[in-house]
Parts: structure tokens; C-alpha cells; sequence
């Protein structure tokens, strides 16, 4: 073979291998742009996801928040009637000691209620919880006016 046969194949070989890299790159290409818009198609679907989950999220910690709330208002509640309980344990440990008459009693199941409504106060007041103190001793003290009137 002489020379100029050899550089004919060389020369040949040379564009058979940029041919098929420029088949190659351009075939990269498309890929490349297929995958550019496969990833904006799938962030126009995932943000509203996003969003929704992200208001999800806001939602459970607003529940959780209220929840915190009323538990608080609650231990508050149990407290008072807590105490509320030990004084009627205590009189009527000493309604047993002693006997008296019946008018003597109601009496002082009003004085008690009376005293559990103060007592309910200021437990909530320390709370920061003077509505639900307002509305509970209210009621007590309603309940204490409305024995000590019937007797």
C-alpha cells in the first residue's frame, strides 16, 4: 500500500468516528432537553403538593397549639374543683363529728361554695384565665345564693 491509500483510510476513519460523535452529542442533546423539560413538568405538578403540604403542616400546628390552650384551661379547672372537693370532704367529715340541723348544713354548703368561687378566682386569675374564672364563679356563687335563699 502506498501512502496516499493509507491517508485515504486514515482520512475516512477520521469522519466515520466525527460522524458518530456528532450523532452521539446530538442524540445527548435531546436527551438533555427531554430531561429539562420532564424536570419543569414535574415542578409544575409538585409545588401545589408542596403548598398543600406546607398548609397541612400550618394546620396541625394551629391544633396543636389550641390543644396546649385547653389543656391549660383545663388543669386549671381540675385544680379548683380539686380543692373544691377536699372542702366538701372536709365538711362532711365534720358534718359526721357533729350534729346539726339541716338549715346549719345548707348554710354551710353556701359559705363553701362561696369560698370555692374565691378560691376558683384566683387560681385562674394567676392563670391569665379570667373569663373561664368569671363564668365558673358565677355559677358557684349562684349556686351559694340559691341555698342560702332557700333556707
Amino acid at each position: 500500500m502506498d501512502q496516499q491509500s493509507v491517508l485515504m483510510i486514515a482520512a475516512v476513519l477520521c469522519v466515520v468516528l466525527i460522524g458518530g460523535m456528532v450523532f452521539m452529542l446530538l442524540e445527548i442533546q435531546k436527551a438533555l432537553s427531554e430531561g429539562k423539560e420532564a424536570l419543569k413538568a414535574i415542578r409544575i405538578e409538585v409545588s401545589p403538593v408542596f403548598k398543600e403540604l406546607r398548609e397541612a403542616a400550618e394546620c396541625v400546628h394551629a391544633i396543636a397549639r389550641e390543644a396546649q390552650a385547653s389543656f391549660q384551661h383545663s388543669t386549671v379547672l381540675l385544680h379548683a374543683l380539686g380543692d373544691l372537693g377536699e372542702y366538701f370532704q372536709k365538711l362532711q367529715e365534720e358534718m359526721r363529728g357533729k350534729s346539726k340541723g339541716w338549715i346549719t348544713n345548707l348554710l354551710v354548703i353556701g359559705a363553701g361554695l362561696r369560698t370555692a368561687a374565691t378560691v376558683f378566682q384566683k387560681q385562674t386569675q394567676k392563670e391569665n384565665l379570667q373569663d373561664l374564672s368569671h363564668k365558673a364563679s358565677e355559677t358557684i356563687h349562684k349556686a351559694g345564693e340559691a341555698i342560702h335563699s332557700a333556707v
